[in-house]
């Protein structure tokens, strides 16, 4: 019974019986209308039996069998099947009207031009091709209706399962049409309709549009009698463009090297396709126009796609009246990004993304009519054999311009495969068992000819019943509603947002983190190559691409003249350190990861800022003015351009000087330009008044700090350069002002203090991320050294360590070391081995501890860690198992082990403790120093430790700033509040003199020094200058006090 229902009525006056249904019977089926409607919406919405019933299921409703359901969806598909063919015939007389009205004959019968089509069951990824079903078209192009419909299917679920059982299939309608393969069911169908044509619709089809990716074209001319070698196909431009978008998308894929500025970039590429769709769109207009003739128009399309390449990269010699940048330099419309990395600019990896993207990337008539302008590019920095390559694919497409000059398109059979998609549930489910593929087709085909609206009507032709109030109402809001949207998407302010949706959405999906979530940039855990292979990889790398001959050296410096312009300035650059990063390696803190700046010098997509751009807009101006001004001074220069110019002895090092400078007395040197911007009208002299400023003021005469990362990239150019000074020139244009310092090379400096650090930072750093690299894959780039093996980080102590991390470090499980002077990773030694540096005076290789002797270190061997206070103060005691104070070696009482135990009151270990601890009269140990768990006073007499504390206070003084430096506190013994000089060792109670003292809230109004720039500086100077030590626990004092500073 399905949805219908049967109620059984019985007269309790005369007991005769009634029954009363819920739902009519159709007449010519005898089905039930309300089962009929289901599977009717189930299928015009793209669903089965398994939606139908899960449906009504949670609507406490019966639902239908799959057996049920599958019959009465036979019944519809046929319904639909004759519908369709009537609204075909009708098309078909409308078509054959036009063509009578125009004068469209052949051979005395009218002639219509019609667009095809084909498709399958499944989506084939552009690899699979086998599909059990097939779908072809042939609309009219004047009414934009179907006038012929083709269903193939591989498969019949009957006659599969007989041939599985051995059996005969029983008696059924076979869907089963087609045995061949899948490629050849669209040229099969298409060539029916047009045999079928002029019998079906008295006409015949001269005229063909197609996207060319099929063989019906030449199956028409060969096998339709007396007519088909006369048909002409017309290309869709659509589709010759896009394919022109894929091929260039796969010569890109192919060959990396294509990417880069003045090459394939994203933005050039689209620029290349929307200038063949703006070509193919401007000569069928002038034909139309009537302004050339048929043939003239090809011959100029054919020249304007094959002079395309030329034209998009700034070659315009040959371009024709369809260029607007002819006879102009450089001309670039400020809309475009054609110089930009490719690197920064690649698409979505999801293939249906893809293909959108490829459909509508520069699709749009502005799009087309920018790509008819100039661009940035000079043609002399593109490499011939990107020309050569594109060129071939332009020509294949200039071929086909005679195809193509007719600026037709196959949209409306587009249009329909994407109505078919509802009505299959988007080629997810597999439909071609029994009927249901060829019934779903056929209501894509009712839905084109009929409209939004064809549901209702359909079912009135096919059942000869009502549609029903709802029904056609569902419908007509539908159709209403489309009319709004379509109206409502042709608004600019519409168009507007959706477009700036669509570019927050690029961005936000485009960011580092979003491609490491997904995509082919997604963060992958990959075990790192041994030690071995990567010292392979290294030295290969390292002699195949960074060692450069002397003549190598000279062609480059002369090939990336342009520098930034130039593709290959940007790849050997790549490759190498670059003097323009020198100061930030050299100034560098080594205890830091190096990940944030391996990745900033390899992977950074920075395409320029305004300081940048203005740098480059400038810098010509500045070197006249240069010029000028040393004229004044009585010396006239020759500044000549400079490309990358590479280090002959340390071919890892490179640098691109703003020019080489020439005097009249024969001098040579080199000139760094920096043209500056500030937001405020300020001078040179009053920005050098802060400290972050590269100048500083020395008795009104302004000099580069010897400090600044400008100085490094001064030293580096001039070493690399093998010139004995550069000249260092400061301009701002608001107010105007130049200065010119002559820098001097310090080959001192250079070898001692730059050199080593980048020597180290490049082949421990920087060389294994270009040989193999690690982005993108867990952990990620490697450290130069593992200081610590436990997290793969590099620490310049343990307590430094244990408290970033959430584990402790096991010091003895140590293996490398990172020396802070050259970063050169190596075994535990006592002096660097590349350096000889001196980590400690006092070195113990068991505890890997590194300090000053100053303290009287020992390493304990029972104890296994090292002690302050020497040697000859303690014994060790076998019992306690414990250093002990030389005092209390018969005047102790002996408990085992009694230091491998926590401490009663803080729980902590106490052997390894760096704290100090006492021994009470028990025996037990305890930490001396620990106070109260709830209110904070001390324990235990702390006298001793407060005089300890006063000289260690009047041995240390503070800097200037802190002088009159004064804070709150609160003392935790006598609980009282006072005001007393800052002082880092320790606070004083004012009261009591306790140091078991806190920071209270400060009054309104008080200053921190510690807030001062020259306060920051002092602590990173002094972080850096103990970073040497590594960490020690000591036992001292006589009452065993364990101290470790």
């Amino acid at each position: 019974m399905g949805l219908a229902s049967i109620l059984g009525v019985v007269c309790q006056g005369c007991r005769k019986q009634f029954k009363l249904v819920n739902s009519p019977t159709l007449p010519e089926s005898k089905r039930y209308d309300i089962n009929v409607r289901a599977v009717w919406g189930s299928v015009s919405t793209g669903n089965g039996p398994s939606h139908l019933n899960e449906l009504l299921g949670t609507m406490n409703s019966p639902g239908l069998s799959s057996t049920s359901f599958t019959s009465i969806e036979e019944e519809i598909g046929k319904w639909w099947a004759n519908t369709l063919k009537d609204s075909m015939l009708k098309a078909g007389v409308e078509e054959r009207r036009l063509a009578i009205e125009r004068g469209s004959f052949h051979q005395e019968i009218p002639a219509i031009t019609v667009i095809t089509d084909g498709g399958w069951s499944k989506r084939t990824h552009k690899h699979s091709y086998n599909a059990l079903g097939g779908v072809a078209i042939i609309i009219g192009k004047e009414t934009g209706k179907l006038l012929f419909l083709g269903v193939r299917n591989k498969y019949c679920y009957i006659c599969n399962t007989a041939a599985s059982n051995k059996t005969e299939p029983r008696d059924h309608s076979c869907y089963k049409n087609w045995d061949s393969d899948s490629l050849s069911m669209e040229s099969d169908i298409i060539l029916e309709g047009f045999k079928e044509a002029e019998s079906t619709h008295g006409v015949r089809y001269m005229r063909i549009i197609g996207d060319g990716d099929s063989s019906v074209y030449a199956r028409i001319r060969d096998e339709i009698p007396v007519w088909g070698r006369y048909v002409v196909k017309e290309e869709c431009s659509n589709h010759v463009t896009k394919c022109l978008r894929s091929n260039l998308e796969k010569l890109v894929s192919d060959n990396p090297l294509y990417k880069g500025k003045n090459h394939l970039t994203k933005s050039v590429r689209i620029r290349i396709v929307s200038a063949v769709r703006g070509s193919i769109r401007f000569r069928s207009k002038e034909m139309k126009d009537g302004k050339r003739s048929r043939d003239d128009a090809v011959r100029m399309l054919k020249h304007d796609i094959r002079n395309c390449v030329h034209h998009i990269f700034g070659y315009h010699s040959d371009c024709s009246d369809f260029c607007k940048a002819k006879g102009q330099q450089n001309t670039c419309t400020g809309k475009t990004t054609d110089t930009q990395d490719c690197d920064a600019e690649e698409g979505p990896s999801d293939i249906f993304e893809e293909q959108i993207s490829h459909w509508k990337d520069g699709s749009t008539v502005d799009a087309q009519e920018e790509s008819r302008l100039g661009t940035s590019i000079k043609f002399s920095d593109v490499e011939q054999f990107i020309i050569s390559d594109v060129s071939v694919l332009l020509a294949r497409i200039a071929e086909k311009a005679d195809r193509l000059i007719g600026n037709t398109t196959t949209n409306l059979a587009e249009c329909w495969m994407h109505i078919r998609c509802k009505f299959d549930g988007g080629k997810i489910y597999n439909l071609c068992f029994r009927g249901s593929w060829h019934g779903r087709c056929y209501a894509g085909g009712l839905r084109m000819n009929f409209g939004p609206e064809w549901s209702p009507i359909v079912w009135e032709k096919a059942t000869g019943t009502e549609a029903g109030v709802y029904h056609r109402a569902t419908y007509t809001r539908r159709r209403q509603q489309l009319k709004k949207a379509n109206k409502h998407h042709q608004k600019s302010e519409t168009k507007q947002k959706r477009w700036k949706r669509k570019m927050a959405s690029f961005r936000q999906n485009s960011t580092k983190k979003a491609k490491k979530s997904y995509g082919p940039e997604a963060l992958d855990v990959s075990a790192d190559i041994s030690t071995a292979e990567l010292d392979k990889e290294k030295t290969g790398f390292y002699n195949k691409h960074v060692k450069v001959s002397t003549q190598q050296i000279n062609q480059i410096s002369a090939s990336t003249l342009n520098q930034s312009q130039s593709g290959l300035w940007h790849t050997e650059r790549k490759r190498r350190l670059t003097a323009s990063n020198f100061g930030h390696i050299v100034k560098r803190r080594p205890s830091l990861p190096i990940n944030k700046i391996v990745k900033n010098l390899l992977y950074m997509k920075f395409t320029g800022n305004r300081h940048t751009k203005n740098g480059l807009l400038q810098e010509r101006s500045t070197i006249e003015e240069y010029k000028l001004k040393k004229a004044e001074e009585g010396e006239n220069v020759i500044v000549e351009s400079s490309g990358l110019i590479i280090s002959k002895d340390h071919p890892y090092l490179a640098g691109s000087p703003d020019g080489i400078v020439t005097t009249s007395s024969g001098n040579t040197g080199l000139i760094e330009i920096k043209n500056l911007l500030h937001s405020k009208p300020i001078n040179l002299h009053q920005a050098s008044e802060n400290s972050n400023f590269c100048l500083i003021n020395k008795k009104g005469t302004l000099y580069l700090k010897e400090n600044h990362i400008y100085y490094h990239q001064c030293q580096g150019l001039m070493n690399i350069c093998n010139f004995e000074w550069i000249d260092f020139v400061v301009r701002t244009l608001n107010p105007y002002q130049m200065i010119i310092h002559r820098i001097t090379r310090d080959k001192d400096f250079w070898n001692n203090t730059m050199l080593p650090k980048l020597h180290a930072f490049y082949f421990n750093c920087l060389l294994p991320e270009l040989a193999s690299p690690r982005e993108g894959k867990s952990p990620g780039i490697r450290e130069p050294g593992v200081w610590s093996p436990c997290c793969n980080k590099t620490y310049s102590c343990r307590v430094c360590h244990d408290e970033n991390e959430n584990h402790e470090l096991v010091r003895k499980e140590v293996q490398n070391i990172v020396c802070l002077k050259c970063e050169t990773k190596q075994e535990i030694n006592k002096n660097c081995t590349n350096c000889d540096l001196l980590f400690g005076n006092y070195f113990c290789e068991i505890c890997r501890l590194y300090d000053d002797t100053d303290k009287g270190q020992f390493h304990c061997g029972p104890c296994g860690l090292c002690r302050v206070g020497g040697r000859e103060n303690f014994f060790h005691c076998q019992k306690c198992d414990l250093c002990l104070s030389t005092s209390l070696k018969d005047n102790h009482k002996c408990i085992e082990k009694a230091s491998h135990n926590n401490c009663a009151v803080c729980l902590y270990d106490l052997h390894t403790s760096r704290m100090s601890t006492a021994i009470p009269p028990c025996g037990h140990l305890i930490h001396s120093n620990y106070s109260c768990p709830t209110c904070g006073q001390c324990m235990v007499d702390m006298k001793r430790v407060w005089e300890h504390l006063d000289n260690e206070i009047a041995q240390v003084r503070m800097p200037d700033e802190y002088k009159d430096y004064k804070v709150q506190i609160l003392c935790k013994d006598c609980h009282k509040e006072s005001r007393v000089l800052f002082h880092v060792v320790g606070l004083k109670c004012q009261h009591c003199g306790s140091y078991n003292t806190c920071r209270a809230a400060e009054p309104e109004g008080a200053e921190d020094p510690s807030s001062s720039e020259l306060h920051g500086q002092t602590s990173q100077q002094s972080s850096s200058a103990s970073a040497q030590g590594v960490e020690e626990q000591q036992t001292n004092g006589p009452y065993n006090e364990m101290m470790d500073d």
